[in-house]
């Protein structure tokens, strides 16, 4: 296990050389309604109703939902009080899902189908105005989005649990939530929208594609060149159509994992390395996170630290450090500390890089990308072998 857990973190830094300095940071969550308010947590905990795993070992799942507009503000503000040695700000790539649950639809239709609206026409309903700081953001620089799916549970699962009567979902469900606490590799978590085993629900995923990039461009009036799965998650169909509709770039963590069977009420998954950089194979480009910003997730480890650290490995190793921090610790419905402590966490992270590295350079994902040449000759632990 402990083999496996280095070869692993050292693989993270596999693929091409870069020589410049380069810091992406990459931000998932962003346009899933998830949990509506506190007030309707404090509700669902009086009702029995477990929405959130306990802490373990330093770690502990943190609930969010909608940024407030304060707390986008409060982001942006940091991210405009620092520039690279080219006076660019570090920009967050918002990973955006691009659909939420139309839950009186839902209800209409006997629990028996699915239906969404747009990430915007819900965001507009529970957060008003926030939408114009996302349009600031993206004009001035510090937001850039790119796509994390439509759907933001799996809805196969989910309705099966609301036909058959499951009575906590039942009771989440009048609540506007959808995103109950299970197991994490149960086959009951209902949080991985795309955990499909190999041949099931294709139609409906080529459809769910199609309907999250329309809504991808209706709002942000371009098609986005990246996708990352919910919790690195998906079935191999999913990977291949996505691409013919013209996604070129895969965000992970280094691993993909492709649904293989349930077992004993278990998920199995076939756990594929990849490595960043062009695999010719797919005719597409592998990007890896090799460093991670979740203070929120850890609030009991030094995150900025172990992050400069990460940094501080990509670049010895010729590689952009690209470094994952979710919405989640930014958003203070679990918690109102959250923003704050990230923040100044984030402010602390920015202005170290900044100083130990004075000719770093902020890129986008779209930036990046653009790194990483079609001449390069594709890793034999791409994802092609699974196709």
């Amino acid at each position: 296990m402990l083999k496996r857990t280095i070869r692993e973190q050292r693989e993270r830094f596999f693929g091409k050389n870069i020589d410049d300095k380069i810091v992406v940071f990459q931000s998932d969550g962003w346009g899933s309604a998830r949990l509506p308010n506190k007030q309707v947590f404090q509700s669902l905990l009086g009702k029995g109703i477990k929405l959130s795993f306990k802490e373990n070992k330093g770690f502990r799942t943190v609930l969010d939902g909608f940024e407030s507009p304060q707390e986008l503000n409060q982001l942006l503000e940091i991210l405009l009080k620092h520039k690279d040695a080219e006076g660019k700000n570090p920009v967050f790539t918002f990973n955006v899902t691009t659909g939420n649950p139309d839950f009186k639809k839902i209800e209409e239709h006997g629990f028996r189908e699915y239906f969404s609206e747009p990430f915007y026409l819900t965001m507009e309903k529970e957060r008003p105005g926030v939408l114009n700081l996302w349009r600031s953001g993206i004009e001035n620089g510090l937001i850039s989005p790119q796509f994390m799916g439509h759907d933001p549970v799996n809805k196969k699962r989910w309705l099966d649990g609301l036909v058959k009567n499951k009575l906590d979902l039942q009771i989440a469900f009048q609540y506007g939530v959808y995103n109950l606490s299970r197991t994490r590799f149960s086959s009951d978590y209902y949080s991985i929208a795309y955990e499909y085993l190999s041949g099931e629900e294709e139609q409906y995923l080529k459809d769910n594609i199609t309907q999250g990039l329309n809504a991808f461009q209706d709002f942000f009036h371009k098609r986005p060149c990246s996708f990352v799965a919910p919790f690195y998650v998906t079935s191999s169909y999913f990977l291949k159509e996505i691409r013919e509709q013209g996604v070129t770039v895969f965000q992970s963590n280094g691993t993909h994992l492709l649904p293989r069977k349930v077992r004993n009420g278990e998920m199995i998954y076939n756990r594929k390395r990849i490595v960043s950089g062009f695999d010719n194979h797919t005719n597409s480009i592998q990007l890896i996170r090799n460093c991670r910003f979740e203070p929120a997730f850890y609030p009991t480890e030094n995150e900025t630290g172990r992050c400069l650290a990460e940094v501080t490995q990509a670049f010895n190793h010729r590689r952009p450090a690209v470094i994952c921090s979710s919405r989640s610790n930014y958003v203070g419905i679990f918690d109102e500390k959250i923003p704050g402590e990230s923040l100044e966490q984030l402010d602390t992270l920015l202005e170290e890089i900044i100083r130990r590295w004075p000719d770093v350079k902020f890129y986008t994902t779209d930036q990046i990308v653009e790194l990483y040449g079609l001449q390069e000759i594709p890793s034999s632990r791409s994802l092609a072998s699974v196709y």
